[in-house]
């Protein structure tokens, strides 16, 4: 299970044997080393005529262990697990070959850890997030958003996901996975009010200059009246001051990890 190292000001959690039980167990130690869960080209290539898995036990046996790695501390790893959680019913050898290869990734990675400091209950708490979509990124056309937040300088809560609506643009697509950020930053906020603490209005970032506009009612209201009200509400969060919504650039982007595959410089920088 999870592994918890604690230090004076801190504590870390990791899952290096949990990691390394399960590379053993898929007979993993031989293979070659990682340094991304998945490959751009990887990513892209289309395998038509890959022969489908007769037996797909130990494809999904792998990805299960994959997303209980994920949601437990390794949110790198989290675009690689969502790609191969969709193929998980016409799994192919090729989808078999970027599951191991993902595994193998964290063996190669497996001292990476998500600290934990220390709250402050008597001072003011920082609530920081970072969300990114990546437009129609999948054969649905849906489009794959992601994203992370912070309270104070660890992580407390992230995610990457499909979104449950075909968008006709980036920025429809980006304003969704804006509106699903600010309700999780709501609750997070509302859990630290319950406790009697000091929150500072919760910051999100976003790289997606209409999208913010959209959010602040400085958009075309007309191009967005078919969205869902419920992605409307951020709206409301932002015009009472509830949230602010500020750009990132893509560059800096924490969030955009979650959704596409990246080179190994711009991987190793956003993890």
């Amino acid at each position: 299970g999870i592994q918890f190292i604690k230090s004076n000001d801190k504590i870390e959690l990791n899952l290096e044997n949990y990691i390394m039980k399960s590379i053993k167990y898929f007979e993993l130690e031989m293979a070659k080393n990682r340094e991304v869960p998945i490959t751009v080209y990887e990513e892209n290539k289309i395998e038509s005529e890959a022969q489908v898995l007769n037996e797909k036990k130990l494809y999904q046996s792998i990805v299960g262990v994959l997303n209980y790695i994920c949601n437990a501390v390794r949110y790198d790893i989290s675009y690689a697990v969502n790609w191969l959680a969709r193929r998980v019913n016409q799994a192919t050898i090729y989808d078999l070959k970027i599951a191991k290869r993902t595994l193998t990734y964290l063996r190669d990675n497996k001292d990476l850890t998500i600290k934990i400091t220390p709250l402050d209950l008597s001072k003011e708490i920082f609530i920081t997030a970072y969300v990114d979509s990546s437009f129609a990124n999948s054969k649905s056309r849906k489009s794959i958003c992601g994203y992370i937040i912070y309270v104070n300088d660890f992580i407390i809560y992230y995610k990457c996901g499909k979104q449950t609506l075909v968008c006709l643009s980036s920025t429809e697509a980006e304003f969704v996975a804006l509106s699903a950020c600010a309700n999780k930053v709501k609750w997070i906020q509302n859990i630290f009010t319950e406790l009697k603490c000091k929150v500072k209005v919760p910051i999100i970032y976003s790289d997606n200059q209409s999208a913010i506009a959209i959010a602040y009612a400085k958009g075309a209201k007309g191009r967005t009246k078919h969205l869902d009200i419920k992605h409307q509400h951020v709206r409301e969060l932002i015009r009472t001051n509830q949230i602010q919504v500020k750009y990132k650039e893509t560059e800096e982007n924490l969030a955009d990890v979650f959704t596409k595959a990246l080179s190994t410089v711009r991987f190793n920088k956003l993890r």
